[in-house]
């Protein structure tokens, strides 16, 4: 990330403090609306609509690429408040808090997320479970940059927010080992991870989760995050269960498959929200 950005970033947040959220929201998607089509970008989300949807047309494919820059800016805008979001009672709701009493609720909770709707706010209504959350991030080059980002997601994350090494990675194991809470986005491409079916092609996929849960029995829930008008938010949480064999790497692998096949009928249900312009398949460039 190059210093103008930072600084442009910064600045952003200066202003969006002062502006009502759902103006702030609006904003951020009236801007990629414009702008996101006429990037390098709208080629691989045309294509990888395209890949999952090979029925629909180009038209099709385009209004689907025009919700999914709205829903993107929008979700880039409201980030940079998150701690505003997060601080606005009944803004994010969870519609769904019986399944956090689903199960072995002496173990662990993994919540596996995906880039869908604003997957920033998976983690806000934790704080009113009690849940000790614990989150990871795509970490920039700038560690001032890092630890300013960490300082706005702070208050959704009890358990602590880090950038995602492999030393943080183990942090999350023990964590969750413990009987508490840890939150990941499962849905871009791993090549260190598992090959599986998304939308029907070979994905390489984490196979962290299915580790977990093979190795040490920890719950796999996965969180989708519903955009509602006026920046509102609706999380749905859902167990992710696998059939188990026994053996460890069969049951890695199949329980990777489930995670992937439930984010799949997700975004069947609702493309728009979900980001198209990631290398996600086998052999992408």
């Amino acid at each position: 990330m190059g210093a103008g950005t930072e600084l442009g970033l910064r600045i952003g947040r200066s202003v969006a403090l002062w502006l009502p959220i759902g103006l702030v929201s609006a904003a951020g998607g009236y801007a990629l609306r414009l702008v996101g089509p006429r990037t390098r970008r709208q080629r691989r989300v045309l294509e990888n609509i395209g890949r999952a949807f090979p029925s629909t047309s180009d038209a099709e494919r385009r209004a689907i690429a025009a919700e999914m820059w709205d829903n993107f800016g929008r979700t880039a805008a409201e980030s940079l408040i998150i701690d505003r979001v997060a601080a606005d009672p009944g803004r994010v709701v969870l519609a769904t808090p019986e399944v956090l009493q689903a199960g072995d609720t002496t173990k662990g909770i993994l919540f596996v997320g995906l880039h869908f709707g604003n997957w920033e706010t998976t983690a806000i209504p934790g704080v009113e479970q009690s849940l000790e959350l614990m989150g990871f991030y795509k970490a920039s080059k700038d560690e001032l940059f890092n630890a300013w980002l960490e300082a706005i997601r702070k208050p959704i994350y009890p358990g602590g927010i880090f950038a995602a090494t492999p030393s943080t990675l183990l942090k999350l194991t023990r964590h969750v080992r413990q009987g508490r809470s840890a939150c990941i986005l499962a849905d871009h491409r791993d090549p260190t991870g598992v090959n599986v079916s998304f939308f029907g092609s070979p994905a390489p996929s984490t196979a962290l989760p299915g580790l977990l849960h093979a190795r040490y029995g920890i719950r796999i829930i996965g969180a989708r995050v519903e955009r509602l008008p006026g920046a509102r938010f609706r999380i749905h949480l859902e167990p992710i269960h696998a059939e188990a064999s026994g053996d460890e790497s069969r049951d890695i692998h199949a329980m990777t498959q489930s995670i992937q096949a439930v984010f799949e009928r997700w975004i069947k249900e609702r493309p728009g929200q979900w980001t198209w312009f990631y290398k996600r398949w086998l052999g992408q460039r």
